[in-house]
């Protein structure tokens, strides 16, 4: 997918960076909805003793770096196209740039998977589960931004001016049609996982079963209103 994007030479997506940029992006993005599901079923399950507070530490830690990563690699993408500007991209940096067009949206963007998994996360005293879990959702969110940016304003750039158009094939705006598909692709996901979670363990039986941890599983077994003797 990323090769799709480098090799096509529209601005904007002509990159190299694309293809490393796009396995970091899947990672980022992977690792802060790893960190919102262990706090839902810790949460709705009573797994506080199973999804201990030093995984999500131990999470929130790799979030930062990758964090950094991220933000990395979009000011070494920005720099360099904004080095070399031609004329078709100074008009996409200026849609990019101007708040009344996407400006508040990239802003929000780059604070919500740079700037708060550092404040939150790498200085102790914010940083707890649920502020953890709270940054995942936001980098998430954040990421979403930033890949909507990466779509939409650049088909909004072409080479040759339009002139003449609707205001609406210049300017995008969703319908209440493409969010409505937007949302029910997020609902599907989440049926898929639910209903994944009613076949598959969520919790590794077979470690649990390790002497040390076996007050962990009987904990677990109670939670899921498993009946379970005293003398086991």
């Amino acid at each position: 997918l990323a090769w799709l994007f480098g090799m096509n030479l529209r601005v904007g997506w002509h990159s190299s960076i694309f293809g490393p940029f796009f396995v970091l992006t899947a990672t980022f993005s992977g690792v802060a909805l790893l960190i919102f599901m262990m706090w839902i079923f810790r949460k709705t399950q009573n797994l506080e003793v199973v999804f201990n507070d030093e995984h999500f530490m131990y999470l929130g830690y790799a979030l930062v770096i990758l964090s950094l990563f991220y933000g990395y690699f979009y000011f070494s993408d920005y720099l360099t196209d904004w080095y070399n500007m031609s004329h078709t991209y100074k008009i996409l940096w200026t849609k990019l740039t101007d708040p009344g067009q996407y400006g508040l949206l990239l802003i929000t963007g780059l604070i919500f998977t740079t700037v708060v998994p550092i404040v939150v996360i790498a200085f102790p005293w914010f940083r707890s589960v649920n502020s953890i879990a709270f940054t995942s959702v936001l980098i998430l969110i954040g990421v979403w931004i930033m890949r909507y940016l990466m779509i939409v304003p650049v088909l909004e750039t072409p080479f040759i001016p339009m002139q003449d158009a609707r205001p609406e094939w210049v300017h995008y705006s969703g319908t209440w049609i493409e969010w409505s598909l937007t949302a029910a692709g997020v609902a599907l996901f989440m049926l898929l996982v639910i209903l994944a979670t009613k076949i598959v363990p969520i919790v590794p039986i077979s470690e649990l079963l390790e002497k040390k941890d076996a007050h962990k599983l009987m904990i677990y077994l109670r939670s899921r209103k498993k009946v379970v003797p005293t003398n086991e």
